[in-house]
């Protein structure tokens, strides 16, 4: 008997893996989408629909509705809101808000989703490859990739008898669920759970683009609801990715305060909600999910909203967390979602954005979580000194102040061009706004300035430096108050708190239902946690120093 030899084994693995991926290719073709889509940067008929558009209650929306499931050109108003979101290609990658520097990212290819037309972006040095470039945030998408480690899936989506009644079982549902980060993150995470997935759109955003979009997904599935066999449809709004950052922090583009609603997330909303049109149209009957995490939650908020007008609200749930504010008209019309759920962690910075000096809050039922009090007073003091020198959306985009000092007249710059400034330092890119500051030239400015102290920023430039250091690192303590995982704690721990005390609306005076504030468990962490709720080695609950 002859001896088998090595290269006989590399031969006959080598054959067998080739026929295997022949076989998939031809008989389960989408399964390598995914990884098509990874490889090539590219999303593979990123607008398809699975339906043909055909006209239903769901169909009739805005001025023009794809007949084949291509992205909709329309430039009337998706809906009753206003600010009608028009889908231009800019030709030479230059807006009038832009941003420079990142290598990889071709101008040329830029979309404009902004209806005040100001929010370009600038193509960088290099070739574009529409891949995004994580340079200068890695750690950041490492975090949040970390996070997701335990989370990749759920077993099953328990809706609760009608979308107005609460339920926590479903918010860990619907947090895993739009989780996945990446496109292929994302992909992996709906199809782990069942789903097929219909449609992935703005995945592929230029790593320079600032305009007001997010990517999202929608997948479907068969469920059991209230005794009979329901379809599905789940939206994941995903959050915040590179150059978004720009995007969070302008608020307003009109830089006035006539506006009812955070402008950028409310386009971000409405171009979501065009391209929804000829999956919706599709699947009429289908009950409807949404959720969405930080940047993503914001938008979901709203998309609820637009859905609930369109359509009402019957058979539509909608989950957010970590929500920054949205809307600041009438608060009697927040009381009218009462299928909009939004958790919210008081010691998490992003939910306290736009302020709520300005009038800002959310739209629907607010979930205020247990969290760390410490770390919850610090980021409301921070709001406080930063609502003094913005008290109203003008006076953030317009009233000047030194960084060299209160008297000083060298150094000024508004809240909002600081803000542009700590979204460079998150992102390596660079903002025309400002005049291409970031993190690093503030704290050069005002170590140089011995009155520096005095500055009307001093103790908002405290902050900033704690989510990016003078040394250029990132503040972990800060970031996981946001991160998908805490807010997973957060959740279980109002369980807990649940539990021990019967319900909400008890007569405490803390707005939260708890005898104690809903701040703090036996244990002293405010997470219900002998560790601080994350297995970190400071055991003060994520916020302490």
């Amino acid at each position: 008997m002859k001896k088998i030899k090595t290269w006989h084994i590399v031969i006959a693995v080598i054959l067998v893996l080739t026929a295997s991926a022949a076989a998939v290719s031809f008989f389960a073709p989408n399964m390598f989408k995914p990884v098509k889509e990874f490889l090539t940067g590219k999303d593979a008929d990123e607008d398809k629909s699975t339906g043909n558009g055909s006209a239903d209650s769901r169909s009739e929306i805005g001025d023009t509705a794809s007949q084949d499931g291509k992205k909709s050109d329309s430039d009337g108003s998706a809906n009753n809101l206003g600010n009608p979101v028009n889908e231009t290609a800019a030709n030479n990658g230059i807006g009038d808000n832009a941003v420079t520097g990142s290598a990889g990212a071709d101008g040329e290819n830029a979309v404009m989703d902004s209806a005040a037309g100001g929010n370009g972006a600038a193509g960088g040095t290099g070739a574009g490859s529409g891949k995004t470039d994580y340079s200068g945030y890695s750690e950041l998408f490492s975090m949040y990739a970390s996070s997701l480690a335990d989370s990749v899936s759920v077993e099953s989506v328990d809706l609760p008898a009608s979308e107005s009644e609460l339920s926590l079982q479903l918010a860990k549902e619907a947090l895993t669920l739009c989780s996945g980060g990446t496109m292929v993150g994302q992909a992996g995470v709906l199809m782990n759970s069942g789903f097929e997935v219909l449609m992935q759109a703005g995945y592929d955003k230029a790593s320079d683009d600032i305009s007001h979009t997010c990517a999202f997904s929608v997948g479907r599935k068969d469920i059991e609801y209230n005794g009979q066999s329901r379809e599905l449809l789940v939206i994941t709004v995903r959050g915040t990715s590179g150059s978004e950052w720009f995007s969070n922090f302008d608020y307003a583009d009109s830089h006035t305060d006539s506006s009812d609603f955070a402008e950028n997330f409310l386009q971000a909303a409405q171009a979501i909600n065009l391209k929804l049109v000829p999956v919706l149209a599709a699947h009429p009957d289908a009950l409807i999910l949404i959720c969405g995490h930080s940047r993503g939650a914001a938008a979901a908020n709203l998309l609820g909203m637009t859905l609930d007008d369109l359509y009402g609200p019957e058979g539509i749930f909608v989950y957010t967390f970590a929500t920054p504010n949205t809307y600041r008209g009438n608060d009697d019309m927040t009381g009218r979602y009462t299928n909009i759920f939004n958790f919210i962690n008081p010691a998490d910075v992003v939910t306290e954005v736009p302020l709520k000096a300005m009038g800002y809050h959310h739209i629907g039922t607010d979930i205020v979580l247990p969290c760390e009090p410490d770390a919850a007073a610090r980021v409301a003091q921070a709001m406080a000194v930063m609502a003094q020198m913005s008290p109203s959306i003008k006076a953030y985009y317009e009233d000047r102040y030194s960084l060299s000092g209160k008297d000083s007249t060298d150094n000024r710059y508004t809240a909002y061009e600081i803000m542009q400034a700590l979204a460079s330092s998150l992102t390596g890119l660079r903002s025309d706004i400002n005049g291409g500051i970031n993190m690093a030239d503030i704290y050069s400015i005002m170590d140089a300035s011995p009155t520096s102290g005095d500055s009307a920023f001093a103790p908002l430039v405290e902050l900033l430096s704690r989510i990016v250091g003078k040394d250029g690192s990132y503040g972990v303590k800060i970031f996981m108050q946001h991160m998908p995982a805490t807010y997973t704690a957060l959740i279980d721990a109002y369980e807990q708190l649940l539990s021990a005390y019967g319900g909400m609306g008890m007569p405490d005076g803390s707005g939260m239902g708890f005898p104690d504030g809903g701040m703090s468990l036996p244990d002293g962490s405010g997470m219900g946690f002998p560790d601080g709720g994350m297995g970190l080695p400071d055991a003060d609950g994520l916020g302490g120093e």
